[in-house]
């Protein structure tokens, strides 16, 4: 009785363990597997065969895990159903490594070898096949018996020669068909890497031998060593190994009650690594694709690349108002930093001068001050008021040399302006000309000087020096009058 007792309780302790251990795993599983399904969907990956393939693999994954979660209540429905999808998983699986092989083997080809209507019509076909051979399990052939080391409900192999040609069946076309299909296109990439590397060896040495140049293996000791290279022998045992560590043992169990009865240590350690199949290959062959992770990355940077073109959008948009603020996006719930002024504000400033102050923009949002209309209006007058040497005032009153005067007020300085005015009495001959030629035009401006009143009244000479300037200027007699 003691026995009995101590051996019950053990009983319980490996179905507590195997409940919590595996509603762990297939939580993670389905998780992983939803997570797959959502990149997919996201990234709008375009309909090729690996693509139906990885979605294939995941919504069987995700629906394997959601079956493994009702195990505790012992349904014989999800025991059927967990024995479907398994075979299917591992199909796929297969089919995703035959594509790879094709795509290495037959590279010009692969388009008219495999395509995505195909696939489609090879995953219905094994819906179909799977339906098929499960359907003496429908007329209880072998019959569903619960398993308490497994967890749920599994073909009795032990209850003939019929149930044992069943079990055996079965595990040939779900186990080891696919297991073999998986080794051949796996040696079948490792033997054409290993020929091209052979050959690229080989085409190395005949161009050294050809130039006779001695080659010295040689590495910098500051340089960082290189990363370890990984083995082609690795890429081909790891499908391999994760397929025998996870569905061999199941399979073991499942035939073992044809023989004896099997631990239930070991048939609850079988259940844990069937349960961990689904995120073991959702991270294989989902999470670790090169083609999703691309994906993936593609889709982050066009959302944070639209995010900030939005945000530039926003920044540079005006209010209704005409306020050079930055208007704020309905539902941002906070108010956003002022923006500098931009590259165009300054040059509109620029281009305006220093005579005038540039007009500020109204908003709607901002209270009008009063500097507009303390602002003090030019004067009105025929002739502006110009503060400037006399035949400047001279020039700019009677319309002479105008270009002249704007070349020279662009590229001589005030200073400049006033040294040549002033340079008349100078005796350098490099100045003559250039006084010469200002008292010309000034000369005929002051003999014009008695034909226009509206000028003598205008202009005002602020400084007695320039009105001595201006008195003392010499007369030209040849200067015409007709200026005018």
């Amino acid at each position: 009785m003691e026995m009995n007792g101590t051996e019950a309780r053990g009983e319980e302790a490996i179905s507590l363990a195997l409940n919590v251990a595996v509603t762990v795993i297939s939580a993670i599983g389905l998780l992983l597997n939803a997570y797959i399904l959502f990149i997919i969907v996201i990234t709008k990956q375009p309909a090729s065969a690996s693509s139906v393939l990885l979605v294939h693999l995941g919504a069987v994954g995700a629906l394997a895990s959601g079956a493994a979660l009702c195990w505790g209540g012992g349904a014989c429905a999800c025991g059927a159903l967990l024995h479907a999808l398994h075979p299917l998983q591992l199909w796929t699986v297969c089919g995703l490594h035959a594509d790879r092989a094709a795509a290495i083997a037959a590279p010009l080809h692969y388009a008219a070898i495999v395509s995505a209507r195909k696939v489609l019509i090879c995953l219905v076909g094994g819906w179909m096949a799977t339906a098929a051979l499960l359907a003496p399990l429908a007329a209880a052939q072998p019959p569903l018996t619960y398993s308490m080391g497994l967890g749920i409900c599994t073909p009795d192999c032990g209850a003939g020669p019929t149930a044992l040609g069943f079990c055996i069946l079965y595990s040939f076309l779900t186990l080891l068909l696919p297991t073999t299909l998986v080794l051949v296109c796996s040696l079948k990439i490792l033997r054409i890497a290993r020929y091209h590397r052979h050959r690229i060896a080989a085409a190395i040495y005949e161009v050294t031998l050809s130039a006779q140049v001695t080659v010295t293996h040689q590495r910098n000791p500051f340089s960082p060593p290189p990363p370890p290279r990984r083995r082609a022998l690795s890429a081909v045992l790891q499908p391999l190994g994760s397929l025998a560590l996870l569905y061999f043992p199941y399979y073991c169990i499942l035939i073992w009650p044809a023989v004896a009865i099997p631990p239930q240590s070991l048939a609850a350690l079988s259940a844990t690594l069937l349960a961990a199949a689904p995120p073991v290959n959702g991270i294989l062959y989902g999470i670790r694709s090169r083609a999703l992770r691309d994906s993936l990355r593609n889709y982050r940077r066009k959302r944070m690349t639209k995010s900030e073109v939005t945000q530039e959008i926003q920044a540079r948009t005006p209010s209704a108002c005409g306020s050079r603020r930055p208007s704020l996006s309905a539902g941002s719930g906070c108010i956003r930093p002022p923006t500098t002024r931009r590259l165009s504000d300054a040059a509109a400033m620029g281009s305006r001068g220093s005579e005038r102050p540039a007009q500020r923009a109204a908003s709607c949002n901002v209270l009008q001050d009063s500097q507009e209309e303390e602002y003090q209006r030019p004067r009105s007058s025929a002739i502006p008021l110009i503060r400037a040497p006399p035949h400047i005032v001279l020039g700019r009153a009677l319309g002479l040399e105008e270009g002249i005067s704007r070349d020279r007020r662009r590229r001589q300085s005030p200073r400049i302006t006033v040294t040549r005015a002033m340079s008349d009495e100078s005796e350098s001959p490099s100045r003559r000309p250039l006084c010469r030629q200002q008292s010309r035009s000034s000369g005929a401006l002051l003999g014009t000087m008695s034909c226009s009143r509206a000028l003598s009244e205008n202009v005002q000479l602020d400084n007695p020096a320039d009105e001595q300037f201006l008195l003392s200027w010499p007369q030209r007699a040849h200067v015409k009058h007709e200026v005018l």
